[in-house]
């Protein structure tokens, strides 16, 4: 197997899991050029990673054109990306790995999808939880047949839309098979998050209407069912982990349903659990979880390098798909109506400067447990 050369552009700590991640798969992938605006973030990883001065860069571009890389990673925030997207095709790199969401609007997130896919780029997104071994006992229970024929797959995330909602948007396309939506009804309120390096509505709620039969629901933000102990309040308090995994996706079908939450907890009840209600906690996502699924995430990606037909589940046409939806929502809770697929680029009005023009000011209100 051909190991690919990568640059990888942002040094914080999702950068650095996907450094590790790469190391792990070493036969795979070969990091040969690290990049970061912060001299701190840069120091740090030259003794972390015991490298010399020639592969540190500042500058995203010197980057690039001296390494000349296979792959470019980055983990930055969602206004860098169409910049960095352009240096990749430039470069004419044969692979991109980055970080959720796509981008910030439908018009940018289009645009993306069209220069990787005019420059033959195969690109994938961190939607990595379903590598998460509650995930993938999830997907054992879907595979088996035992929870019958799907009728509904629901997302409740206490993080709000734009930081958790195009991942777990993404898990239900890939429970349902890759289906792609029909139409999508929604609402959103509350404001506090619109000025968030992520940002989005404070709660957003949708019901998604895909091509076979299944419904999707999803709920993303302090209005959604609480499922871990944490402070009530917008800036998370002490408990900030259970807060940032308190999320879940349940499967429904005829025959039983199962879920999965990415603290590791998951649970089912099916037609072969005897009556009861099986579960289980893999526990310690911030200790080693995300670590693992990190390394499951990238080996899959070498395989795709290699071999066409096997596609990564999280490739940047799904992720796409994914991405629409959430559109789709703050689209239908602005105009008050359905909103169908596939949608029509470009929209009249970029969707979070619209939200944030006309959303009011909600507080945060402690729900009943």
């Amino acid at each position: 197997m051909k190991q690919y050369t990568v640059v990888q552009v942002g040094l914080g700590s999702r950068g650095i899991i996907h450094i590790d991640g790469m190391i792990h798969n070493s036969d795979m992938f070969k990091v040969i050029g690290y990049c970061n605006r912060s001299m701190e973030n840069l120091l740090a990883a030259k003794e972390r990673y015991q490298l010399s001065d020639d592969v540190l860069f500042i500058d995203a571009e010197e980057a690039l054109k001296t390494c000349q890389p296979d792959i470019l990673s980055f983990a930055t925030m969602p206004h860098d990306r169409i910049d960095l997207i352009k240096l990749a095709a430039k470069y004419h790199v044969k692979g991109i790995m980055f970080e959720k969401p796509i981008s910030t609007s439908l018009a940018e997130a289009k645009e993306i999808v069209d220069i990787c896919n005019e420059a033959n780029i195969k690109t994938i997104l961190c939607h990595q939880h379903k590598y998460l071994r509650s995930f993938m006992k999830l997907k054992e229970f879907l595979d088996s047949g035992e929870l019958g024929k799907i009728y509904q797959i629901q997302v409740q995330c206490q993080q709000h839309a734009n930081q958790i909602a195009t991942h777990y948007i993404d898990y239900m396309i890939w429970a349902n098979g890759g289906a792609k939506p029909v139409s999508v009804v929604g609402h959103t309120h509350g404001t506090f998050y619109l000025a968030n390096s992520h940002p989005s509505p404070d709660y957003i709620l949708g019901e998604v209407a895909f091509e076979n039969g299944v419904r999707g629901i999803v709920e993303c933000g302090y209005y959604a069912p609480q499922h871990l102990e944490h402070d009530n309040c917008f800036d998370h308090g002490p408990k900030a982990n259970e807060f940032y995994t308190d999320d879940r996706l349940t499967v429904y079908g005829e025959t039983g349903y199962a879920w999965a939450e990415c603290n590791g907890r998951w649970a089912a009840f099916t037609s072969k659990t005897d009556g009861k209600v099986v579960s289980g906690d893999f526990g310690g996502f911030f200790e080693q979880e995300q670590f693992t699924a990190q390394d499951r995430y990238t080996y899959d990606f070498g395989l795709w390098l290699e071999d066409d037909s096997k596609v990564h589940p999280s490739n940047l046409e799904a992720a796409y798909q994914g991405y629409q939806i959430l559109e789709g929502i703050y689209i239908s809770a602005l105009e008050n109506k359905r909103i169908d697929f596939p949608l029509e680029v470009p929209l009249p009005y970029d969707c979070l400067e619209k939200l944030t023009e006309v959303l009011p000011d909600v507080d945060y209100k402690k729900l009943p447990e």
